[in-house]
């Protein structure tokens, strides 16, 4: 900016820089050769401002001589300047937007291939119970699409009384489970033994908002171990 000593005074001031004849403006008496040689007389330099923040300036230079900006003119820029400051401000936000959008998809679907790398049901619902997430280890448990889950009852997928009330207390009072054995019913009908956890999801004032819960299928687990009790009794 050493080439632009009205720019610098425009961005210092935060005003609107009017300079009729350059060859009469001390400020200008550093560039006032190369500014001849190039042809200009008058110079108006305007900040473009939202508010305090300084995004840019509206810069003519004109080749008239013995010819002042008149108050029209500069006021015509001026709302040019402002018009231009809203957006700038308008198109600085779309794009910070859709970057936090960009980067948010780019997490979610992070998180996602993660979470399909476990064998278990992880998933989450809104406050009604309604999933609004589904691993594909639950695909794989329960013989169902993800699409087909989504906006389904978290409550379905229990046959058991028992089950379903300590979700429902789970989803209205937001207290999380640890440990419960259950079952859970597969697309084709058959049940297989589960293990749920689950917690409350909060937003930042500390409101449920959600849940999410981690469902392992220990039928395997718990048929081993009828195994292993019948073992021991013919042992003994």
């Amino acid at each position: 900016l050493q080439k632009y000593p009205e720019v610098r005074k425009a961005i210092d001031t935060r005003e609107t820089v009017v300079i009729n004849d350059i060859t009469r403006e001390p400020l200008m008496q550093p560039v006032k050769d190369t500014l001849e040689k190039l042809g200009y007389q008058s110079i108006m330099v305007l900040p473009i401002l939202h508010q305090d923040t300084l995004l840019g300036m509206l810069f003519l230079r004109a080749a008239r001589a013995e010819r002042r900006f008149t108050p029209e003119e500069i006021t015509a820029c001026q709302v040019v300047a402002n018009a231009s400051a809203i957006a700038i401000k308008n198109a600085m936000l779309y794009e910070q937007l859709r970057n936090d959008a960009r980067s948010r998809q780019q997490e979610a679907d992070k998180l996602q291939k993660i979470l399909d790398q476990f064998p278990d049901l992880i998933y989450t619902t809104d406050t009604e119970g309604r999933f609004t997430e589904f691993s594909r280890g639950g695909e794989a448990m329960l013989g169902l699409r993800r699409q087909q889950v989504l906006g389904s009852n978290c409550l379905d997928l229990y046959p058991e009384l028992e089950a379903r009330e300590k979700i429902q207390k789970l989803l209205e009072g937001a207290q999380p489970l640890a440990g419960v054995e259950t079952t859970v019913r597969s697309r084709d009908g058959s049940l297989r033994d589960v293990l749920i956890a689950a917690s409350p999801l909060r937003d930042e004032a500390g409101a449920p908002y959600g849940t999410v819960g981690i469902i392992k299928d220990i039928t395997d687990l718990k048929a081993a171990r009828r195994s292993l009790q019948v073992t021991e009794k013919l042992s003994a």
